[in-house]
């Protein structure tokens, strides 16, 4: 209770008192006049009144005083709660006077800086930090007094009493007296040492990260470059390449067919040998060559209106013997009619033949293959689908089979010839005509290539001889 409450009660008891007094008079002088009339009655009940009124200010009076202890009781509970936070906290509340030296500090100083608070309290609080952000904190203190506002965020360094430096940030607000006037500041202070360490080794981090970048994208470009001159060198180099080989095709074949006249068995065997093998050899050089002349953008398709249904037959009696041969069967399905595609005829055949052929290298003897085509009408697509039922693809190396090199079969189950280009070479040809080609499979019970090109109407797009992409 302060000093104005005790001094309302004593009066209140005095206010009490008097009345009290009247009260016993009036009532004397009613009992001793009982038979007394008019006046004197009311006077009775004025005493009356006035006792009541006693009762009523003595009521109020207790529930003030009782109130007057429950706030009491409240202030002192926050006050406890207040002084434990303080005494708990790992940071470092502390008030400052004008002249920028401590009024208080919390127990957390000591843990927290190494010095004991009476040492501190004989310096000025800048004498505890570095001298390089002495100016900036002393321009933080500067704000808070002038603008009279919450300022935070500063980050400066302190020296503990081991004469180490720590990273600390602190918020602070004005601290005023009764009349509002400022009269320093109060705040809190965090060690974030560590945060800085972290955001060090974190710039660190991200400027070996921009440097291996920097340099990852120099070697990207010369390998680029490197690839591109490689691509460019093998394109130039087809008139080269086919040419001395077509020679020995020719004259080989001239032997085989002995246009010159008779010679000995072993003379054409040999001859055969050539020819086949030189078959074999322009057939791996077209694909490197037609996998180059992509990469380089030297690759000339023509496009113009195209009757898939044939084409797809076509391409199935081209390989008729060689499946015959390994006793493969091979069914053909086409949705009639098929709408016509604008494309290369040359890339399109090239692409069904690679598919047919893979069907051919990858199911065994007396296995089947599946062809089919079919017009999607509301994609307006058309789809060419070869399935197989041979060894199959394992999930992990089915996206390879795409890849330049790579083939697409299990090599212990056979051997299989080629480059491992034709799937590539297929999907980079349906990809320049806006298409897709998909593989699913099983191992153990086949393989599904399904190429998908969109429908171009002649009468909306005009046919492109020769474009180059």
């Amino acid at each position: 209770m302060n000093d104005r409450e005790k001094m309302d009660e004593q009066a209140l008891q005095a206010e009490i008192l008097r009345l009290n007094k009247i009260v016993n008079v009036l009532m004397n002088r009613a009992e001793s006049n009982a038979s007394v009339q008019g006046s004197d009655f009311n006077l009775f009940h004025t005493a009356v009144a006035l006792d009541e009124q006693v009762r009523r200010r003595t009521r109020e009076l207790d529930d003030a005083r009782l109130e007057n202890e429950k706030i009491t009781r409240a202030l002192r509970e926050s006050e406890e709660k207040f002084r434990l936070l303080i005494e708990n906290s790992h940071d470092i509340i502390y008030t400052l006077d004008k002249e920028g030296n401590f009024t208080f500090l919390s127990p957390a100083w000591s843990s927290v800086m190494g010095y004991s608070i009476n040492q501190a309290m004989e310096q000025p609080a800048l004498f505890f930090i570095h001298p390089d952000d002495v100016p900036e904190s002393r321009d933080f203190i500067k704000r808070v007094m002038e603008t009279g506002k919450r300022q935070e965020g500063i980050e400066y360094r302190v020296r503990r009493a081991d004469g180490t430096w720590r990273w600390h940030t602190s918020s602070c607000v004005p601290l005023r007296d009764k009349t509002g006037a400022i009269i320093g500041i109060e705040g809190v202070a965090r060690d974030v040492t560590e945060r800085k360490m972290a955001e060090d080794a974190l710039k660190e981090s991200n400027r070996l990260l921009e440097l291996a970048t920097i340099r990852a994208n120099a070697m990207a470009e010369e390998a680029a470059m490197a690839n591109a001159s490689k691509s460019a060198f093998l394109a130039s180099m087809s008139h080269e390449l086919r040419t001395p080989l077509n020679a020995i095709l020719g004259f080989s074949e001239i032997i085989k067919d002995k246009v010159m006249g008779p010679a000995s068995e072993k003379y054409f065997e040999y001859a055969e040998d050539i020819y086949t093998s030189g078959q074999h050899l322009l057939l791996l050089i077209n694909d490197v060559l037609d996998l180059s002349k992509i990469d380089a953008r030297q690759l000339v398709l023509k496009r113009i209106p195209l009757d898939v249904m044939e084409i797809v037959r076509e391409c199935v009696r081209m390989t008729q013997a060689r499946f015959q041969k390994r006793q493969q069967a091979i069914s053909l399905d086409i949705q009639e009619p098929l709408p016509q595609i604008i494309a290369d005829v040359r890339s399109i055949k090239q692409v069904i033949l690679n598919l047919l052929s893979n069907a051919n290298k990858y199911t065994q003897d007396g296995g089947h293959v599946f062809v089919s085509a079919s017009h999607n009408v509301s994609e307006n697509t058309v789809s060419i689908e070869v399935r197989d039922d041979g060894i199959g693809i394992a999930p992990d190396k089915q996206a390879r089979v795409f890849e330049p090199y790579q083939q697409t079969g299990d090599l212990t189950v056979r051997e299989k010839d080629g480059t491992g280009l034709g799937l590539a070479i297929s999907r980079r040809l349906v990809e320049l005509h806006g298409g897709t080609l998909t593989l699913s499979s099983v191992p153990g019970e086949g393989t599904t290539l399904k190429v998908v090109l969109p429908v171009t109407s002649p009468e909306t797009e005009t046919a492109t001889e020769g474009a180059c992409v």
